[in-house]
């Protein structure tokens, strides 16, 4: 018989490597297809997405007596945004649209959790010198920035787009690929607003 067929999982003692992979994969399958699990992603989702939909929404058209994108790049131009803040404006806009979307559709989800992260840890950076509690402060900005970790790392769940149509494989290719960009431009974006005054209350 040719050795080749045979494949061992051990050699000289070490555990074969492809063998060892594979029980990974299998145990993060497991534990995704779990209905509990995939319940609370699921309700994590639905809270964030829609909250994400409709601020962007509100931030694009002034809806809801909220800002328009005019509103929007004069308090972004406080920020150290300068002659860049209409742009920047209309791409926070869009970005919180796009998250939103990806959160309740459940598709590219991690890319749509990386927006998440990003803007709420530069939101809770420019609040860290008001303090921890509302009015202000930056309390929801923390608890929704945890939220939008927990599906950047966990993804979203077998109740999902990501679930369904996407590979393992690549749902953990876009992950890491996420993960790098939300790092990196959060680090940016933190430094680009450092020293900016607090958001006006009211």
């Amino acid at each position: 018989m040719s050795t080749d067929a045979v494949r061992p999982g051990h050699w000289g003692g070490d555990v074969n490597r492809d063998s060892a992979s594979s029980s990974s994969v299998t145990a993060r399958d497991a534990v995704a297809q779990d209905p509990w699990v995939g319940a609370g992603l699921l309700a994590v989702r639905l809270a964030i997405g829609s909250t994400f939909l409709l601020h962007g929404i509100q931030n694009l058209s002034g809806a809801w007596t909220g800002w328009d994108t005019a509103k929007m790049a004069t308090y972004l131009g406080d920020k150290g945004f300068g002659g860049g803040a209409q742009f920047m404006a209309w791409l926070l806009a869009f970005a919180e649209i796009g998250a939103g979307l990806a959160m309740l559709l459940g598709f590219f989800t991690a890319i749509g959790a990386s927006l998440v992260v990003i803007t709420m840890a530069t939101s809770t950076s420019l609040k860290l010198s008001v303090g921890f509690f509302m009015p202000g402060g930056f309390e929801w900005e923390l608890a929704v920035l945890a939220g939008g970790l927990v599906l950047l790392l966990a993804g979203a769940g077998q109740y999902s787009l990501d679930h369904a149509k996407l590979s393992a494989r690549t749902r953990d290719r876009v992950r890491k690929v996420a993960l790098a960009a939300t790092i990196v431009i959060t680090l940016v974006m933190v430094v680009v607003t450092w020293g900016s005054p607090p958001p006006k209350i009211g």
